[in-house]
């Protein structure tokens, strides 16, 4: 695909991801005014440790596997071969996730006593019930991710995309429709239902494609036994990531009523320009580097790639510093609302401050780690991801005796800005330099124009408070905007161009 191209599918992404975040806030908003910061959501969220723990070493390993490995076969216009290939790898996840539901189930109200080590009386038995019906999540996710990688491969973005619209949609009419009567029944089994639905939608879109399954159980073909060397690195490095919030969640889990909870609504909130730009970005630049990797076109590898980190720095970085100047009044304004007081507030800001430090590096981190996947080398981010994990243990055990709550945070974001470094670090040694002299005059104006934005909407926010805090935070991100890309045309930035093409595009559509 070209830059042009890429750039759609990163725009169709971002769209649908954005829709999708925005719909998660409106389900956080009715988690927070039926539920507050309270001890049934740590429980909630402390018993989706284990399920999540599974779907993103089996499901996210999966997904990130399958793309390269078909984009190999489909590169040579080999189908058959492609789709062949497709349903061995789909027939071990299925073994593998039916012997992981059938030991889980019975296994994660015990796995509890781990993860919510500081939970006691009826906080730890409401985890330990929540953990046995929410177990399922673990092969639901997974399938889901799995898909996901299948149809990307195919260059089919619309589908996987719109699933999480879809699942948020439902869980939001579950929690105002039964919410307030049925409780934390509600919640689970909306939850359930959201991703039941988010896996069938794509059942329609594979079919579409050409895919159709068939169980196909072979363990020695090439490209299977490749699969295996690929996935036991990714599983691994994923497994170190999800130490990291299973450390997090039981530090903070002997820290004060509603830690947990905060740390959660504070990750939704940097998640929301984290979320949509890295899924869209790496999601829409992955095939095509699997591309050009397997017919070994180094040149526009990396030229790609150099383009996948300029797209995400120029809309994240405006974020991360929004996120830092306006911390509180966006808490305010989204969440503190019936059981959400201005306690919850407070731990919640504290901990979106410090998350939104490295919203920046969590997206080239998406990009750079697709980079190495895409030159089937897995074992890059292995050691990336162990040495960013203890890394951040170290740090978080260090913080949260000063900072409680904003120590994690803050631990966690150093981390990943460590992970960046050493991705760099690597990438120059394997192929070449991709932070060259133009990345970095481009960084740098984008931190400028991003510098000079943030002091701009902090002081419209204060001059415009006297109007109510929602139209003053409203106005002050608008204006915001306006002025960064004002900025951005005025330092020359190149990129700039394709978001003036597709504006202009969708305007003639208009007229």
């Amino acid at each position: 695909m070209s830059k042009k191209v890429v750039f759609k599918a990163t725009i169709l992404i971002m769209a649908l991801t954005l829709l999708s975040r925005i719909l998660g806030f409106v389900r956080e908003m009715a988690l927070a005014a039926i539920f507050g910061a309270s001890k049934i959501i740590d429980a909630y969220l402390a018993a989706q440790v284990v399920p999540t723990f599974f779907a993103s070493f089996i499901g996210g390993g999966l997904m990130v596997v399958v793309i390269p490995i078909i984009n190999e076969y489909l590169s040579q216009k080999e189908y058959k071969e492609a789709t062949y290939v497709t349903n061995s790898i789909l027939t071990l996840a299925f073994l593998a996730l039916g012997l992981i539901m059938v030991i889980g189930v019975f296994t994660a109200p015990y796995l509890m006593n781990f993860v919510g080590y500081g939970f006691h009386g009826s906080t730890l038995t409401t985890a330990r019930m929540l953990a046995t019906w929410l177990f399922p999540l673990a092969a639901l996710m997974s399938l889901a991710q799995i898909f996901t990688g299948v149809l990307n491969a195919y260059q089919h973005f619309f589908t996987p995309a719109l699933g999480p619209v879809l699942n948020n949609v439902l869980l939001i009419a579950v929690l105002f429709l039964f919410g307030k009567t049925q409780g934390i029944l509600a919640l689970v089994g909306g939850t359930l239902a959201g991703w039941i639905i988010y896996l069938l939608i794509m059942l329609p879109a594979l079919k579409k494609i050409g895919f159709s399954y068939k169980p196909v159980f072979d363990i020695h073909h090439p490209a299977v036994v490749k699969a295996w060397k690929m996935f036991l690195p990714v599983i691994i490095g994923t497994t170190f990531s999800q130490i990291n919030l299973l450390v997090d969640r039981m530090l903070a889990s002997g820290l004060t009523e509603g830690s947990i909870s905060a740390l959660n609504y504070a990750s939704k909130l940097y998640q929301l320009p984290l979320g949509v730009i890295s899924l869209a970005v790496s999601s829409a630049i992955f095939p095509s580097l699997s591309v050009f990797a397997a017919q070994g076109e180094k040149t526009r590898l990396i030229e790609l790639t150099r383009f996948g980190l300029k797209i995400s720095s120029v809309i994240s970085l405006p974020a991360q510093v929004g996120m830092m100047v306006l911390a509180t009044p966006i808490v305010a304004v989204l969440f503190e609302r019936g059981a959400f007081d201005a306690r919850a507030t407070a731990l919640t800001s504290g901990a979106l401050f410090f998350y939104s430090l490295a919203i920046v590096f969590y997206v080239f981190n998406a990009v750079l780690t697709r980079f190495f996947y895409s030159l089937n080398d897995t074992i890059t981010p292995l050691k990336v991801g162990a040495l960013a994990v203890l890394g951040n243990i170290g740090l978080n055990l260090i913080f949260v005796r000063f900072m409680a709550h904003r120590g994690l945070a803050l631990g966690t974001s150093f981390a990943v800005i460590l992970s960046n470094l050493l991705y760099f670090y690597f990438a120059q040694k394997k192929i070449g330099n991709l932070f060259d002299r133009e990345m970095k005059s481009f960084f740098v104006k984008s931190l400028v124009a991003s510098f000079i934005m943030g002091i701009f909407v902090y002081k419209i926010y204060a001059w415009l408070l006297f109007k109510g805090q929602a139209f003053a935070l409203f106005v002050a991100i608008l204006l915001g905007v306006a002025l960064y890309f004002v900025l951005l045309v005025v330092f020359k930035v190149e990129e700039v161009k394709y978001i003036k093409t597709l504006v202009l595009k969708f305007k003639a559509k208009l007229s």
